[in-house]
């Protein structure tokens, strides 16, 4: 296989390891992606191979965060058939384990006594007391040191327990992930829970087999930017169905602010599932946008988000090919950074004004008009949202604001079906942040679990994964990419 077209991952110039699946096989990654992420590597002094060597050559002890395994190929939820699985339960007999277990006998290697595991899921389903924890701290313990590097960890539980001790018991593994996910970042072990509805409440064809794209995510090699996070899930949305692969078929999205960076990965993302894809962003990236919409065959629309004729333009694609909306991206935005001190009027209005205004009348104009029932609306937020952040009072203020929209969003389209999701990033390299200040860019790197920053394809993944099948269990919700990032957590 020549270079010219794909890298392999053990080339000359590279550790062996660097995107090893596991310890016994070789995965190949487009030379696309190969390069992004060697020249991440590349900048990131902790994860600088040549770096390493001089300095252990020289005996100066370095702490070297786990360079972490992505997955950029179209979703197949037979792909993890050669990794590792043990599962520990509460209660065996409890109806989450029996439908968890009997999906991953059908698509990973399901093992109970193995040495070496890839997948570790703690099922807390079944759990009444604050005793009944105590399985899975003791399940956990024992297997714990078992698990590889670039191993994914999963504990469920039922948020709907019938009794006040249960549902405490619950709420206590959040703590629980939270600081496992800490302990265990430095090798790249990704940990994170799902609150699950209780196997009754299911509604129409939304079965355990059905929760399989929800739990495939968090055990695979795409969220991997995601860890110590805890989400609620709804009951599922009825007449919900899943495919192999091409999850979104026949579908149409928009995506905005899809010239460059996070959007235009996010357009090719949605686009390798099998979607349609209307690419919007603002008439000076003109250029940018139509060479995007040219690769991936989506269609552009050069226009400004905060324009009073941008859903009009929309409708018109839309009527053009007989379609409806089915997915919406608000990823366009802007900063005008300054402490409050030094802000500008201006500079406090342009940011509200692009990042809240226009997307809360943009949206509701859609929702209105141009989205389908179904619809996934899934908007760009920002841990600075959630914890606030130093010079972005204006920023921060319009996150904020989004995750509270979307989530009166969730709670009124509900009877459409219509789920809608905030997702904040955390430190993600891009050109943006090749610029900052040497100790600035290194707070935003070591302060996760993962003692490093994302990529932009780790935000497209979470966007793709909350369009698809997996995502109709998720609305309301805010979901951190951020590799467990200290602030707001």
């Amino acid at each position: 296989m020549g270079c010219c077209n794909f890298q392999p991952l053990n080339c000359p110039d590279y550790p062996v390891k660097f995107l090893s699946v596991n310890n016994y096989s070789t995965y190949y990654a487009p030379v696309e992606l190969y390069l992004r992420i060697k020249k991440i590597v590349m900048s990131d002094y902790l994860q600088n191979p040549y770096l390493k060597q001089v300095l252990s050559t020289l005996g100066i002890p370095l702490p070297s965060p786990e360079i972490l395994v992505r997955n950029e190929k179209p979703i197949n939820y037979n792909e993890l058939q050669h990794k590792v699985a043990v599962i520990g339960s509460v209660n065996e007999q409890g109806e989450w384990y029996k439908g968890v277990v009997q999906s991953l006998d059908k698509h990973v290697k399901l093992e109970y006594y193995a040495e070496a595991i890839d997948i570790l899921i703690l099922d807390a389903t079944a759990a009444q007391s604050i005793d009944d924890l105590e399985k899975i701290y003791s399940f956990g313990n024992a297997n714990i040191r078992k698990v590889r590097k670039n191993g994914r960890i999963l504990v469920l539980s039922n948020a709907d327990g019938e009794t006040a001790e249960a549902r405490v018991a619950s709420k206590a593994l959040v703590g629980f992930v939270k600081s496992l996910a800490k302990e265990a970042g430095g090798k790249g072990i990704i940990v994170n829970g799902l609150n699950l509805p209780a196997v009754s409440d299911l509604v129409g064809d939304a079965t355990v087999d059905l929760a399989w794209p929800l739990i495939h995510f968090f055990i695979s090699d795409r969220g991997v930017f995601i860890t110590g996070q805890y989400l609620s899930c709804t009951s599922g949305i009825e007449g919900v169905a899943y495919q192999e692969s091409g999850n979104l078929e026949g579908k149409w999205a928009l995506v905005t602010g899809a010239a460059r960076g996070i959007g235009a990965d996010t357009a090719r993302a949605i686009v390798r599932e099998g979607a349609k894809v209307i690419v919007l962003d603002v008439v000076q990236a003109a250029e940018s946008l139509e060479a995007v919409a040219k690769e991936i065959g989506g269609v552009a629309l050069p226009v400004d988000i905060t324009s009073a004729d941008a859903e009009t333009q929309v409708r018109k694609i839309l009527k053009e090919n007989n379609a409806q909306l089915d997915i919406l991206v608000n990823n366009a935005g802007i900063i005008r950074d300054k402490t409050l001190a030094k802000m500008t009027a201006d500079q406090w209005r342009s940011v509200l004004n692009v990042n809240l205004k226009s997307v809360i009348r943009f949206t509701d104009a859609l929702l209105e008009e141009g989205l389908a029932d179904q619809a996934s609306v899934i908007g760009l937020s920002s841990i600075a949202g959630i914890a606030g952040n130093m010079g972005q009072t204006n920023y921060a203020a319009s996150k904020a604001g989004l995750i509270t929209y979307l989530q009166g969003v969730a709670a009124s389209q509900k009877s459409r079906g219509i789920t809608a999701n905030a997702i904040a990033p955390g430190f993600i390299e891009t050109p943006m942040t090749e610029n900052l200040p040497f100790f600035v860019k290194e707070g935003g790197r070591r302060l996760s679990a993962l003692k490093q920053g994302g990529l932009p394809i780790d935000i497209a993944q979470a966007i793709t994964f909350l369009a698809g099948p997996g995502g109709r269990f998720i609305s309301g919700q805010v979901l951190r990419v951020c590799g467990g990032s200290f602030l707001g957590a």
